[in-house]
């Protein structure tokens, strides 16, 4: 929880920041490059987590790598800053903060669809047409096959789960069925 609220504060700071600049796109592409540059490079991140090493070393050290990334002087300052501020480590969790704010301002609902099996492009649309009718916002949707669902689909947005697997409907049966025999 306090991993959140941090990560909401610092991606709010960092929104506003692009507002200004009107680099929505530019800064999350960059710090998308970071991010997953930490996660590729294991070193990197022990180096800038661990406390072994002074803060001075550890900048410099980032200073080096955002060199060489040629990241706008805006990402730069605001990376470095969170490693001052040891924030450096929840810089996923900023990101998505940050992602989540600048498509609420453009008008994005991002979906996250998980099924047992491809959908056709058919139920695509469907769905498509259904969510845009729920929320009037531009759909974006990413897609993950899960055999372990048996059917159906869950649904993602944002912190809101929808359940329509054959799988939920299943348990809730046995729910029902369990609590009529008591």
């Amino acid at each position: 929880m306090i991993a959140q609220n941090i990560a909401r504060r610092y991606g709010k700071a960092f929104f506003e920041i692009a507002r200004e600049d009107s680099c929505y796109e530019i800064y999350f592409n960059q710090l998308k490059i970071f991010t997953e540059l930490l996660e590729r490079q294991e070193n990197l991140k022990s180096l800038l987590r661990n406390p072994v090493f002074g803060p001075d070393e550890r900048r410099a050290v980032l200073e080096d790598v955002l060199s060489k990334l040629a990241f706008s002087p805006m990402v730069t300052s605001f990376l470095l800053f969170l490693a001052d501020e040891k924030r450096i480590e929840w810089i996923e969790q900023i990101l998505d903060s940050y992602r989540f704010l600048v498509d609420e301002a453009q008008g994005i609902l991002r979906v996250s669809v998980r099924a047992a099996h491809e959908l056709s492009p058919e139920m695509i649309r469907g769905l498509d047409e259904t969510l845009k009718g729920w929320t009037a916002s531009k759909v974006e949707m990413s897609f993950e096959e899960d055999p372990s669902l048996l059917g159906g689909v869950v649904i993602r947005i944002g912190d809101t789960i929808y359940d329509g697997t054959l799988k939920k409907q299943l348990m809730l049966l046995q729910n029902d069925l369990m609590s009529w025999q008591h």
